[in-house]
């Protein structure tokens, strides 16, 4: 469905309040039937499910251990350690395992009271599967929805029904719970609430303890580390013969030097010895006498007193080469003694940080327990929370209102129809006694409404857009057709109905006629416009040439019987009844006296007749296409006579004579300006396609004998269009 389009130079809020107007039935009815049917669902199918809510309420408040942990996961500046801390609350509550806890404690309650096992109870209250919104949206992407557990289905329902809130600015937590049970929505959220407690603070103590077991293994693994490396010193220095490699290194320095020393004295008396030995040696001659008998006796003192000398010297000399034995020993061991010392002290402090850290660590998991405690219990609430049948009425009435606009934004104003009354056009009383302008009257006035026996099925009265509602411009100058678009190539052949029967409708066309209203035409209202019908219309029939009339084509039906030829002082009557068509409206018209054109006279007669048949096309503001089923002189003579009667009537008419016109969705129209296109002749390249791509009425001239390609022609047209074309035989 296409939407409407605000007719030119009309205010856009007069436009949709006339469509509003003129629709309020149908606005009216799905504005009632949206709120009706919001309030019935509510009543009649929400409330015979009700959900209940009760809340309660959780006082967190962390720790500094805790809130230090959790600031190291804040992201931005925006992020508190705190909120996060209350969000990590708020999952335990909707974690699955605390769910199944609280279910578990639920059933085994509910089992015990209705003094049944819990499988009975859990029997008892599984029913058939329902049609839930959650079931269908499961049949439908996966093809099935397998039908849970009861115990597993009353977890899932839970997480579903549990919604936590944290209260800005604080360090509150909201828990509420919806049930079909009062008692039991207070029920689960009063054990929720007790089950996140109780899982904050059995996480807090098993974090505790493991960090205490970790912080003693690794105390122990440090005090096994020194004791090893303990043993290991102890037995290089037992090796050594040492307990102070530092003293003792230092003790055999000092004996080292002292020795060194005496031994520096022993080797100076030996060679003081000696040296008097050789002397004493030197000076015995091996003479008997007194003085070699006293060297004997010196050589006897001194001979052991070098001995013992050299002896000393001797001895010293092993005891410093001892000493320095016994320091390079020690020299190569040091390095390694002393590694190991270091070890030693390095993991005597560690084991005193860890048992520092240890016994602190016991102290805080006694004094860090998650202060987090519940404020206020839930109680069980008087009324439900669901259906809120206001709310929904109110939602059903704006979803209404919304539906309302929409039709009116895609329908537009509401078409109008032409009443329609049954007359002769030869008749001169019946003539005169119509009024000379049209008027409409909407459909469902029953006034003047047609009886079945004077309207033919054929004739039922069509939709027809009506006239826009715009201000008159008496001196708005008429607006220059656009250059044309080049037509196609194609002929139109005008079909002839060989197969199908005359369908010969036996009642007479209908005129249409009304009371005059708003959409007046008369002279007193529009006596003040230019007319710029006959002159242009003259003008563009005298540029074309004259061409001969092609001859009739052959029918195959037989011809009809002559028919008296009418008065040139009155119009001419309607048409025999087998011109007469459900596809078409039609009207037989005379030839001009002098053709091509009509003289004054005729045009005169004609005046009125015209605008009663063509008074819908005229009114809808659609421009109106005259064209010839195979002579364009058809269409020249007919063109005449509809811009004659236009300016008769003081409706501005804008002649355009390019044929080959064709640009679709357009008016035309300016004011009450009609536009009046002369297409020629259908049978010439590109006229027919022209003329079904331009939007307006249709007005087909040609020859009686022409009646079964003109139907099969209109026939064409209604489809293509959507309209009843309006058809001019003429007679010959």
């Amino acid at each position: 469905m296409s939407s409407t389009v605000v007719p030119p130079e009309e205010n856009i809020f007069l436009y949709y309040g006339r469509a509003a107007v003129s629709r309020w039935p149908l606005l009216l009815s799905l504005i009632l039937v949206c709120t009706v049917g919001a309030w019935a669902f509510s009543v009649f199918v929400l409330a015979d499910d009700p959900v209940y809510e009760a809340s309660t309420s959780l006082n967190v408040v962390p720790t500094s251990e805790e809130l230090g942990y959790a600031n190291q996961f804040a992201r931005g500046q925006t992020t508190e350690g705190g909120l996060i801390l209350l969000q990590t609350y708020a999952e335990y509550a909707r974690a699955r395992e605390t769910r199944i806890q609280v279910v578990n404690e639920y059933i085994a309650m509910r089992a015990k009271a209705a003094g049944m096992s819990e499988r009975a109870w859990l029997a008892s209250q599984q029913g058939p599967p329902g049609f839930s919104p959650g079931r269908i949206l499961s049949i439908l992407n996966y093809g099935s929805a397998p039908e849970l557990p009861p115990r597993a289905k009353m977890v899932a329902e839970l997480g579903e029904a549990t919604v936590i809130e944290s209260l800005d600015g604080t360090y509150m937590m909201q828990l509420t719970v919806g049930w079909d049970d009062p008692r039991s929505a207070a029920w689960f959220a009063n054990a929720l609430a007790d089950a996140v407690v109780a899982r904050a603070q059995s996480l807090s103590r098993q974090s505790g303890q493991q960090l205490s077991d970790v912080l003693q293994a690794e105390l122990d693994r440090k005090m096994q580390q020194l004791s090893d490396l303990k043993n290991q010193s102890r037995e290089l220095k037992i090796g050594l013969g040492v307990v102070d490699i530092d003293r003792q290194k230092q003790a055999l320095l000092d004996a080292q030097l002292a020795e060194q020393a005496a031994l520096t004295t022993d080797r100076s008396d030996a060679s003081a010895a000696q040296a008097r030995v050789d002397a004493l040696q030197a000076q015995r001659t091996g003479k008997l006498g007194t003085t070699q008998n006293e060297i004997e006796q010196q050589l006897a003192l001194q001979k052991p007193q070098a001995a013992a000398a050299r002896q000393s010297s001797a001895a010293r000399e092993r005891r410093v080469n001892s000493i320095q034995a016994q320091l390079e020993r020690l020299s190569r061991q040091e390095l390694r003694i002393k590694n190991i010392d270091d070890q030693i002290s390095a993991l005597t402090d560690e084991v005193a940080e860890l048992t520092r850290r240890t016994q602190f660590s016991e102290t805080e998991n006694l004094t860090n327990i998650p202060r987090i405690r519940i404020v206020d219990r839930a109680e069980p609430p008087a009324v439900r929370s669901s259906p809120k049948v206001l709310l929904n009425t109110i939602l059903g009435f704006i979803l209404g209102c919304a539906l309302a606009g929409m039709a009116l934004l895609l329908l537009g104003p509401k078409r109008k129809r032409v009443r329609t009354v049954e007359t002769d056009l030869g008749d001169e009383d019946a003539l005169a006694a119509a009024p000379a302008t049209p008027a409409f009257v909407a459909a469902a006035d029953p006034v003047g409404e047609p009886d079945e026996a004077e309207t033919t099925p054929e004739e039922e009265p069509h939709d027809k857009p009506e006239a826009y509602d715009v201000p008159v411009k008496p001196d708005a100058p008429a607006e220059e057709p656009e250059p044309a678009v080049a037509e196609q190539a194609t002929p139109f052949a005008a079909p002839r109905l060989t197969d199908e029967p005359d369908h010969v409708s036996s009642a007479p066309v209908a005129a249409p006629v009304a009371t005059a209203q708003d959409n007046d035409f008369s002279e007193s209202t529009l006596g003040g416009l230019a007319v710029a019908g006959g002159g242009g219309l003259l003008a563009a029939s005298a540029a074309a040439p004259a061409r001969p009339r092609p001859a009739a084509p052959p029918s195959a039906d037989p011809d009809p019987e002559p028919e008296p030829k009418p008065h040139k002082s009155a119009p001419a009557k309607s048409g025999p009844r087998d011109l007469a068509s459900p596809h078409y409206d039609h009207r037989q018209l005379p030839r001009p006296e002098e053709p091509p054109h009509y003289g004054p006279d005729q045009l005169a007669e004609l005046s009125d007749m015209l605008m009663q048949w063509l008074s819908p096309a005229i009114a809808n503001g659609m421009p109106i296409s005259v064209a010839g089923l195979d002579d364009p002189e058809d269409a020249r003579t007919m063109a005449q006579a509809i811009g004659d009667m236009l300016a008769r009537r003081g409706i501005d008419t804008q002649i355009l004579a390019g044929v080959n016109d064709n640009r679709a969705g357009e008016s035309g129209l300016t004011a009450r300006r009609v536009s009046l296109i002369v297409r020629g002749a259908l049978t010439e390249p590109g006229r027919f396609n022209a003329l079904v791509a331009r939007a307006g009425n249709i007005v087909l001239a040609t020859r009686t004998e022409m009646r079964d390609e003109a139907e099969a022609l209109a026939r064409s047209l209604e489809t293509l269009t959507g309209q009843r074309p309006h058809v001019a035989f003429f007679d010959n």
